[in-house]
């Protein structure tokens, strides 16, 4: 499987677990929610800052996501 794609999958999970939102994921981590969704969607990788910003969320490393 491609990386976008588990770490698309991986966001979606952890997201909807959390009963989150994507609006409420950009709110709380400063990634805007169409980066979010594109990464969900396994169209892009996002860059080892976004990451972060995503992972501190849910209070994992970035490690968690791939």
């Amino acid at each position: 499987m491609k990386l976008k794609k588990i770490v698309g999958k991986k966001l979606k999970s952890i997201r909807l677990k959390n009963d989150m939102t994507i609006q409420a994921l950009a709110a709380q981590s400063k990634v805007s929610s169409n980066m979010i969704s594109r990464v969900e969607r396994g169209l892009t990788i996002p860059s080892v800052e976004i990451l972060m910003k995503l992972a501190a969320v849910f209070d994992k490393s970035i490690n968690y996501f791939i």
